[in-house]
Order: C-alpha cells, then structure tokens, then sequence
C-alpha cells in the first residue's frame, strides 16, 4: 500500500491511475503519457505515483493486463461447453475484433513501446501468462493441438499483429483476418 494513504484511498487512486493510463494510452501512446499528467489525473503529486508504480512501464503492463483479462473474459464467453474446432476460430476471431477495438494495446507506439521498458523479468512473467492462457484452452476444451503451447502462443501474437496494419489493409480487414484465422485453426488443431 502507498504510504499516507488508507487501504481503501490507495485502492481507489490504484483504480483511477489504471483507468488514467487507458484514458491516456488510447490518445497519446506510450511515450507522450507522462507520469505527471498520470498523477494529475488521480488526484496524486507525481512523488505519490511512485508509491503505487515503481514505473510508468508497469503502470502500463498493469493497464495492459486488465484489457487483456476483459479480452480473455469475451474468448471464453464466446466458447461453448463442448467447442468444435470451428467455435475455437470464432472465438480467435472475436479476439482479433476486440484488439482491433484497442489497437493502443499491441501498437508500436503503446504496448510494443511498453513491452520494451520493462525489465526482462516481467516480460518474461507477461508472456508465460498468455501461454498459460493458451494451455488453459487447449486443455479445458480437450483440443488436440499439433504444435506446442508457446508455438500456438506464438501464432496467436502472429495473427493479432496485423491490426496494428488495419488501415493500410483497409476495408477487408476482418474478411482477411477470418481466412487466416481459419487457416491458422485447421493447422493447429487436429
């Protein structure tokens, strides 16, 4: 707990910095957010900011997974007590729809820039998350893969980065982005 704060001011300045950095992060990125104007948003100096977040980086990385739970949430919400490989690729296509809507999160300018500041260690913890997250579905809806889980991972990073190129493919994006969904599907899944 960030010191001079009661345990539920400091929980409520945790939630209005994490809800500040989204603000932020969607307008400005990564690298024109600055902790000042972080702090100024929840009501704290910018001394106080360090009692809650060693860094702006995991600020960031914290903010980042708070979206990625939702993402996660909306995957899981979307796969039926007994899924076919089809209900896989719906949704992974659904997953691509959401990071589509929040392209700040995997942008060279928000999460690739976040991603870089961070100390290995976390990155390290970050990414078993998500392969812990690939496990998870492979195992809980018994799907046979033919790769293992940091290759599936691997090809799930490979098939969300193409939104940070949405406007340069322009109007077929989703189109697209559901064929190669499919294909990815049929390779990975026996």
């Amino acid at each position: 707990m960030a010191r001079g704060f009661t345990e539920s001011e400091a929980a409520a300045i945790r939630a209005k910095l994490i809800e500040s950095c989204r603000y932020c992060w969607q307008r400005y990125g990564f690298q024109k957010t600055t902790v000042g104007e972080l702090a100024r948003m929840a009501g704290i100096s910018t001394g106080a900011f360090y009692g809650f977040f060693p860094s702006k980086a995991l600020l960031f990385a914290e903010t980042a997974m708070s979206s990625f739970n939702q993402i996660a949430d909306n995957f899981t919400a979307a796969m039926p007590e007994h899924p076919m490989k089809a209900d896989l690729g719906n949704a992974l296509k659904g997953m691509i729809r959401d990071f589509a809507a929040n392209p700040w999160l995997i942008s060279q300018e928000g999460g690739l820039a976040m991603m870089r500041q961070l100390p290995p260690d976390k990155v390290a913890e970050l990414v078993a998350l998500d392969m812990g997250f690939v496990r998870e579905v492979l195992e809980r809806y018994h799907f046979d893969s033919t790769v293992s889980v940091e290759e599936f991972t691997a090809v799930i990073y490979a098939l969300c980065l193409p939104v940070t190129m949405r406007d340069v493919i322009g109007e077929h994006f989703l189109t697209a982005m559901d064929i190669l969904v499919d294909g990815a599907v049929d390779r990975l899944i026996r």
